[in-house]
């Protein structure tokens, strides 16, 4: 059970760090003449989701924004990392 848990948390950790990789990958090839296609699907209008909470009391006001931009560098990130976890 425990190694499970672990192969699962090994694969979560792998996808996050090909997303992150792959997205600034495609972000930069997004400034390559011809490329910028790449970069389209990350625009906040097209793709976006937020998640802003916010607590408020009158003397304290607190919040927390999380948004998520995806392009397609990232998406390739992903699978990458997906195949490089089902190979180990």
């Amino acid at each position: 059970m425990r190694r499970n848990k672990r192969e699962a948390l090994v694969l979560i950790a792998f996808m996050f760090i090909g997303s992150i990789i792959g997205g600034i990958v495609g972000k930069l090839m997004s400034y390559i003449p011809h490329l910028e296609f790449i970069d389209k699907i990350g625009k906040p209008d097209i793709v976006s989701v937020s998640f802003n909470p916010l607590f408020d009391i009158n003397v304290l006001r607190f919040g927390f924004d999380l948004s998520l931009g995806v392009n397609i560098g990232s998406i390739v990130g992903i699978i990458l990392a997906i195949a490089i976890w089902s190979r180990r």
